[in-house]
């Protein structure tokens, strides 16, 4: 119960981790600006990841269809 109520409400938080970007846009030959844009970054990477899975992407679809908002 300590860890989970000091980490709460102590947090170890520092200036740098708000400045991890969750995505972003290089070219794809860094010193060729006309060699076209692509996606990276740390988040969108772990995301295309998890996402690439097919087994996850038919349970995601499946409980969206089964589970509907009303």
């Amino acid at each position: 119960m300590l860890v989970y109520t000091d980490a709460a409400f102590f947090p170890a938080l520092d200036y740098l981790d708000f400045r991890q970007e969750g995505h972003r846009l290089e070219f794809k030959e860094t010193e060729d600006p006309s060699s076209g844009l692509e996606y990276k970054g740390v988040v969108y990477n772990e995301m295309k990841g998890a996402m690439s899975n097919p087994g996850d992407a038919f349970l995601h679809r499946m409980s969206e269809n089964l589970f509907k908002k009303a």
